[in-house]
């Protein structure tokens, strides 16, 4: 018998058993859900990426609280435009076969539900076990709101020397920000910020190169980088014109700690990157509270397009939209705007548009039908997707629909505001996230068996 040389894609689907523990104010129990197992199939050729069941490996939601409303909500599949999703599937098949020479790059934009990190740490963990951790991607220097961090990363900040800027609630005049919609200005020697590897965990751990990125321009300051306490270099900002640049460092595989500090005038740092060498999955996480689509006009192409060129993703996804008071005719210009963007810097990456979360009313009076405007904001999203042929996946129907966020919050799966996740909640939605990919790609397979072949 002949041995492949490709390893055969194995993934979790509908086909494997669901268990999931659920918790309500009365009771305790276990709802199976139960799917008919995949048929049998002749052993494929060594350049077949087989679709199958994942086994002990699957991606379960075992591990968390979930309603019992959604043991019965069906998990969308993510609607392709056609060709929206191949450059994601076929890299992450590459991925899955060892063909990959670099990591497979995933940027996911958000509002406030993602400054925590929580549903984009959750599809990042997943991937990441699954598929192999290359390492965290993005941190934002900057920490424009007090609750702004990262899972499975090191992030600290000097508590004075800094100005914070978003899109949202304090933007630069200069518009001036990179790709995340976020940084920070020093105001005085020796303010610092520092992003290292994970203290423990499964993921996150190793890092093997840094990327600092940082605004260039007339009359600027000077930093000094430090790695695991040594400094390594000196860095002037001052240029003739502006733009985005980074400095790249080369570390040992292993834990580290990297520190910027300022040691003259005003320096504008736009955030770093950390890898570890691998051809696993890197989940970039850009999550500004208040964002939407209406603020990417505020952005500067100086800055976004070679930090974007640079990090060149093979996926780009877009969680927008409780953020969106606007007419839908405004909304699908600005999404048109966004999507021409992101295509004019990367062509063949796959743009992936999410419909916003449920939200409540509070029962105060404050907010006034917010469950049905998340509903007509999930509803132009989705025809912007298919004006714009790109993909998109309901994340507001893979929760219930309407209603659902009170039934998250009754299950401690939201806070009390009804419209954010707790961490556990995130976990939720980010698990249906990547099962929704995972079940994308197990029909691109079906479709294209060799793909990911060298």
């Amino acid at each position: 018998m002949k041995v492949a040389r490709h390893r055969p894609l194995v993934y979790a689907v509908a086909a494997c058993a669901l268990v999931v523990p659920l918790a309500c104010s009365r009771s305790s129990e276990t709802i199976t859900a139960t799917h008919a197992p995949a048929r049998s199939a002749p052993q494929p050729p060594a350049t077949t990426l087989v679709p199958g069941a994942l086994g002990e490996s699957s991606l379960r939601l075992d591990d968390v609280v979930v309603p019992a409303a959604l043991a019965k909500v069906e998990n969308p599949p993510i609607v392709e435009a056609p060709a929206s999703m191949d450059r994601f599937y076929t890299r992450l098949a590459q991925v899955v076969r060892g063909t990959s020479d670099r990591p497979l790059r995933i940027a996911i934009y958000g509002d406030s539900n993602m400054t925590m990190d929580y549903i984009s740490g959750s599809l990042r963990r997943t991937l990441q076990n699954k598929f192999g951790d290359a390492g965290h991607g993005f941190v934002s220097f900057a920490q424009p709101w007090q609750w702004y961090r990262h899972m499975d990363v090191r992030h600290d900040v000097s508590k004075f020397g800094w100005a914070h800027y978003a899109t949202s609630d304090r933007p630069v005049w200069d518009y001036h920000y990179g790709i995340s919609l976020m940084c920070c200005e020093s105001d005085t020697p020796g303010a610092w910020s520092s992003v290292g590897t994970a203290d423990d965990g499964e993921v996150g751990r190793v890092a093997t190169s840094f990327d600092v990125y940082y605004l260039q321009r007339p009359r600027a300051g000077a930093f000094a980088v430090e790695i695991d306490g040594v400094r390594k270099k000196d860095v002037d900002t001052q240029a003739a014109t502006e733009r985005a640049t980074q400095e790249s460092f080369q570390v040992p595989p292993g834990a580290h700690t990297l520190k910027v500090v300022v040691t003259r005038g005003h320096v504008r740092l736009l955030g770093a990157t950390l890898e570890n060498g691998t051809s696993g999955v890197v989940v970039d996480t850009f999550g500004v509270g208040g964002l939407n689509y209406g603020q990417y006009n505020r952005v500067s192409a100086t800055t976004r397009e070679p930090m974007l060129e640079r990090r060149d993703y093979d996926l780009i996804v877009f969680l927008l939209g409780t953020n969106i008071y606007t007419t839908d005719e405004r909304t699908a210009a600005d999404i048109a705007y966004v999507v021409g963007l992101y295509r004019a810097s990367l062509p063949s990456a796959s743009l992936l548009l999410l419909s916003p979360p449920d939200a409540e009313d509070d029962g105060r009076g404050i907010r006034q039908n917010w469950s049905g405007r998340m509903r007509k904001n999930r509803n132009a999203i989705e025809r912007a997707a298919q004006a714009n042929g790109v993909a998109f996946w309901d994340l507001w129907a893979s929760m219930g629909g309407v209603g659902s966020m009170y039934k998250f919050h009754q299950a401690g799966l939201a806070d009390d505001d009804l419209i954010h996740f707790r961490k556990s909640g995130g976990a939720v939605i980010g698990r249906r996230f990547a099962e929704a990919l995972l079940r994308g790609l197990r029909s691109f397979a079906e479709a294209h068996p060799t793909v990911g072949a060298k």
